[in-house]
């Protein structure tokens, strides 16, 4: 087991060993500056994990379905972003900006500032969360709560139809005061 975990600690080290000595050389010949790239770097990604960390602490809505569709097409329009900046990218020498290169082009919105990247993608983020989780799977999430109902009654020690306004005999109250089912074979359900 520690000879395995040893393996791959070794692994994972070369494997960003190699790619920090990648970009180090890569700037040496491109001529950019780190601080541009890790800014770059930072704004594409820090968006969609942030919006994954809201919306699993905020919302109840969003299935992981759905924060997975979000993070997916959060980082293929992070692509069209690096992409379309790049190529838009004024050549050292010459007068201009991005924004005039691409005008009318399909890289003209790739031309955006880099401090709107995280703002950006945590939108596409949470807005295609939403859409799946709602709209596509939203028959789903219906049906489970109907199945959940007919299993057992109420699962948040409300009302479930005996009178006693506490949930069932399965329902462990002794959770923060709210009434979580005990699983079969728990100690709770004992």
């Amino acid at each position: 087991d520690q000879d395995k975990f040893m393996r791959a600690s070794r692994a994972v080290t070369l494997f960003f060993g190699l790619v920090t000595t990648s970009v180090s050389v890569m700037l040496t010949f491109t001529g950019g500056s780190l601080i541009s790239i890790s800014t770059t770097a930072l704004g594409m990604t820090s968006g969609p994990i942030v919006a994954i960390f809201l919306m699993g602490m905020y919302s109840q809505h969003i299935e992981s379905k759905g924060a997975l569709s979000g993070f997916i097409s959060a980082c293929v329009f992070a692509a069209y972003i690096m992409i379309g900046t790049a190529k838009c990218a004024v050549p050292k020498g010459e007068l201009g900006d991005a924004s005039s290169r691409c005008k009318g082009t399909i890289w003209e919105l790739a031309t955006i500032n880099l401090f709107t990247y995280t703002p950006l993608l945590m939108s596409v983020t949470m807005t295609v969360a939403f859409i799946v989780s709602r709209v596509l799977l939203g028959q789903h999430h219906g049906a489970v709560k109907e199945r959940r109902r007919l299993e057992g009654g109420a699962l948040d020690g409300g009302d479930d139809d005996d009178g006693d306004d506490g949930g069932d005999e399965a329902t462990s109250n002794d959770m923060h005061g709210k009434g979580y089912r005990a699983l079969p074979g728990s100690a709770d359900a004992m």
